[in-house]
């Protein structure tokens, strides 16, 4: 499983430069040298040195701790002098990913009602500030299933078996999320505020549920490649 750093990123195209200098790589405290031409293709390097069972959980650029985006991971490395790594158990990182994601949404389930409220009354600037982060998080949850799935899945599968139809609520959600963005293009406040209040509220509030019983499930589960 990619950790965090390189998290769907593998459609990134590795920057055509190429450098015949060394970079000095640090793995977990190792040191190592490489003469890979992009940091993509130098956390890929990285993650060959990794314990089985870990991924990538922090990454330091000449330094600076750093949140991979698309460009940055194009960066050539004669810009770069070190880069250290360090990595955490995939178990450890899901099931953090999974305790984080469960206080986001009920949060979301507490404030979602006052972001429709907004739109209600036409404050549709005070609405967009509250929705944006809701629905980037929203999109995470989606990504952060995707990452179970690679590593954990039996887990899914012993929740599929309890939540009838759990594919069908990643499609649902999925589908509202859409439906909200169509919504806000069109202008149509009312229907952007009735969706949060009767699809997204309660989306938010049944997923939470999900988590804690997937977080179950993870604890149970063995990693795929050792014994799934």
């Amino acid at each position: 499983m990619r950790g965090p750093a390189l998290a769907c990123r593998g459609g990134v195209p590795l920057s055509p430069a190429h450098s015949n200098a060394m970079v000095s790589l640090i793995v977990n405290g190792r040191p190592y040298e490489s003469s890979a031409a992009s940091l993509l293709e130098l956390l890929y390097e990285a993650e060959g040195y990794l314990d089985e069972g870990h991924a990538i959980s922090r990454v330091l650029v000449d330094g600076a701790e750093t949140h991979l985006d698309a460009g940055l991971l194009q960066t050539p490395t004669d810009a770069i002098h070190e880069v250290r790594v360090e990595s955490a158990r995939v178990k450890s990182l899901l099931l953090l990913g999974i305790g984080l994601m469960r206080q986001f949404l009920l949060e979301t389930s507490a404030g979602i009602g006052a972001v429709a409220l907004s739109y209600r009354m036409s404050r549709t600037a005070e609405g967009d500030d509250a929705l944006a982060p809701v629905l980037a998080g929203l999109e995470n949850l989606l990504e952060m299933l995707q990452g179970v799935n690679e590593s954990y899945p039996r887990a899914l599968l012993a929740l599929d078996d309890d939540v009838i139809g759990l594919d069908l609520k990643m499609r649902e959600l999925s589908r509202t999320l859409r439906t909200i963005r169509a919504a806000r293009e069109r202008s149509d406040w009312t229907q952007t505020a009735d969706i949060l209040d009767h699809q997204l509220a309660p989306a938010a509030q049944e997923w939470r549920e999900i988590l804690g019983q997937l977080a179950v499930e993870i604890e149970k589960a063995k990693e795929r490649g050792r014994g799934v």
